[in-house]
């Protein structure tokens, strides 16, 4: 399972990797993201709801896919709808959630196997007690939260995930000191 997928990049690179079946897991419509009162107020008013990841059918059909593709929030995904997977992957999500722990436990619920997750931290928070968050809030990229690497295993753990591993980091970024783009790459079991 590959949950927020958008376009679908990973998951039909976990297709072409050999994986038997691959379910694809995103939102709908910009109506259903977790915007901020502000901005889900604006889009009301000006009637603005767009469908996402359009890019994800292109792709399938030039590629042959067979990745079936699921609408349905992170906070919705249950075992008795869509079933458990032996392998979920998670890239750059947390961030952009209202509920983060809600979200980590939804997929834990689905997750039979492994949770590869790869997802924003703060490098300036970091230390090895630290269990810090900076709040962003407001209208920035829907961001809203970035944890300390500490905080960020943490709530994999506390999502029920067991042997929370942390493999790599990395920067995005042209400068070593641009916030918000280090990312962990986590592995855990279910």
């Amino acid at each position: 399972m590959d949950v927020a997928t958008f376009d679908g990049f990973w998951a039909f690179r976990l297709e072409r990797l050999g994986a038997d079946e691959v379910t694809a897991v995103d939102l709908a419509a910009i109506s259903q993201v977790d915007l901020p009162w502000g901005a889900e107020r604006q889009r009301i008013r000006e009637g603005v709801d767009v469908r996402m990841g359009a890019g994800f059918e292109v792709a399938k059909q030039a590629l042959g896919s067979k990745v079936t593709k699921a609408f349905c929030s992170v906070y919705d995904l249950r075992p008795e709808v869509l079933g458990q997977f032996d392998f979920v992957h998670v890239a750059d999500l947390l961030l952009h959630l209202r509920s983060p722990m809600e979200a980590l436990v939804a997929i834990r619920s689905v997750t039979d196997g492994q949770l590869l997750l790869s997802d924003v931290f703060h490098p300036g928070l970091t230390s090895i007690d630290s269990h810090l968050v900076q709040y962003l809030g407001g209208w920035e990229d829907c961001t809203w939260w970035l944890p300390s690497l500490s905080t960020l295993m943490q709530t994999v753990a506390d999502a029920g995930f067991r042997n929370v591993r942390l493999h790599t980091t990395y920067n995005l970024a042209r400068r070593e000191d641009t916030v918000g783009l280090w990312r962990a790459v986590i592995s855990a079991d279910s």
